[in-house]
């Protein structure tokens, strides 16, 4: 099961601000875990979101525009260049911006990063393992609690699943998945 945050393409997502997670439109003071996790999905009303849905973001940066804001490096837009790269870049300039943010001192800034790599690798793209899998295994030494622990998790099942490698992501997950779901089966 690969995690990606539902929100991540909706228009009402918030840049993530002095540590408080992922808030948007609907839900200013964060959004829940179950809309995160997606356990639900958000283009169905949910109690609390004041009557606003997901609604697909056509929010996006051109290469010149990411470059601009790298230099700027202005937290609060580096997400949305990061994925803009990952989405619209298919290429080793997108590989290695995330690599380069995978490592950023700031958490959501290292998780949007890492779901770059996942993008890029559900793309087929062939990320140079080399200077992949030690970012991602890095991530996955971070807290469980983490959003980049997360991400680096919905990485390392991206590379499994599209590229065929080998990071026991598979066991991780499930291994997570029964602490909160004892009772859970799998796919």
């Amino acid at each position: 099961m690969i995690r990606f945050l539902q929100c991540a393409s909706c228009t009402h997502l918030h840049p993530v601000r002095y540590g408080k997670g992922y808030s948007c439109t609907a839900f200013p003071d964060g959004i829940p875990h179950a809309i995160v996790y997606g356990e639900v999905s958000h283009r169905d009303f949910y109690s609390g979101d004041q009557g606003i849905t997901y609604q697909k973001s056509t929010k996006s940066y051109e290469r010149d525009q990411v470059e601009k804001i790298i230099k700027l490096a202005d937290p609060e837009l580096l997400p949305y260049a990061i994925r803009s790269a990952s989405i619209y870049e298919v290429n080793k300039w997108s590989q290695d911006l995330c690599l380069h943010f995978a490592q950023h001192p700031i958490e959501y800034v290292r998780a949007e990063a890492l779901h770059g790599l996942a993008r890029l690798a559900r793309k087929r793209f062939h990320l140079d393992r080399q200077l992949v899998e030690p970012v991602i295994r890095s991530a996955l030494s971070e807290s469980e609690s983490s959003t980049a622990w997360a991400a680096g998790l919905t990485a390392a099942l991206a590379a499994e699943e599209m590229l065929e490698w080998d990071m026991d992501a598979r066991e991780l997950d499930l291994a997570y998945i029964r602490r909160w779901w004892p009772d859970y089966k799998g796919r």
